[in-house]
């Protein structure tokens, strides 16, 4: 994706069967891969976007190359390893938040572009769906993001989203407690707090200029309340405040 290395054929060519090899060998190395997604496809976005002025394209193909290597089929070489956690439902609460944190302010091209893409990474990225209680939690917040306007307004963005939603719910029986407006806050703060204590994250700003916002706050209704996303996901709105205060500022 560097151009610098347009010349390197042999090199790129070394890279793409490193990176297979990489990801398949062990859970460990997708757990790597998971920590570097983030930082690495907002530097993609900065670096196009400075060099081409197409940030939109280094973002997204930097994106769809790693969510490539996280669906390689790991090679376990022992029985604890066929069991280990991969680290891919920490990524998709780490994009989640970082969706529910940059998503209202993005009005520009670039922003709304960085969005899309990162809807789709969220819906792409492969989970085990063992994970029940963590499922649950996830499909929680996807409610929640697929209410905001910049994603509801985008019918990619909406449509990734709503697939999601779907695997997710199948995911877990009925049997969970509907989620407390305070339960939701706490799954919140405690997402937003992995998400910023990401420290790769603070050396790779977002590419492009995020505008003032107000997090747009809803009702918990739709979020706690169990129905079928295939049937209903477009049925009910939430209510927007406007006014309302951001509990979760960095």
């Amino acid at each position: 994706f560097d151009a610098s290395t347009e010349g390197s054929l042999r090199l790129r060519q070394c890279l793409s069967v490193f990176f297979d090899a990489f990801a398949s060998s062990c859970a460990r190395h997708h757990r790597i891969i998971c920590a570097a997604f983030l930082p690495t496809v907002r530097k993609a976005g900065l670096s196009v976007a400075s060099k081409r002025g197409r940030g939109l394209s280094g973002t997204a193909q930097v994106s769809r190359f790693l969510l490539q290597l996280l669906q390689q089929p790991i090679s376990p070489t022992s029985e604890r390893e066929m069991v280990e956690e991969t680290g891919h439902l920490d990524l998709m609460f780490k994009i989640a938040v970082e969706l529910r944190s940059c998503a209202p302010g993005c009005h520009e091209k670039e922003g709304k572009a960085f969005v899309a893409a990162l809807c789709k990474a969220l819906g792409t990225v492969p989970f085990d769906s063992r994970q029940e209680e963590r499922a649950f939690h996830l499909y929680t917040l996807v409610v929640q993001l697929a209410n905001i306007n910049t994603i509801r307004a985008d019918r990619c963005a909406r449509k990734d989203l709503e697939v999601l939603q779907e695997a997710l719910y199948a995911t877990f029986p009925e049997k969970h407690e509907p989620m407390s407006e305070e339960a939701l806050d706490r799954l919140w703060t405690n997402a937003m707090q992995m998400h910023n204590n990401d420290i790769q994250l603070k050396d790779a700003p977002l590419p492009f200029e995020l505008k003032e916002h107000v997090v747009e706050r809803r009702t918990t209704r739709l979020a706690s309340t169990y129905h079928n996303p295939s049937t209903s996901s477009n049925s009910v709105e939430d209510p927007v405040s406007d006014d309302s205060e951001n509990d979760f500022e960095d």
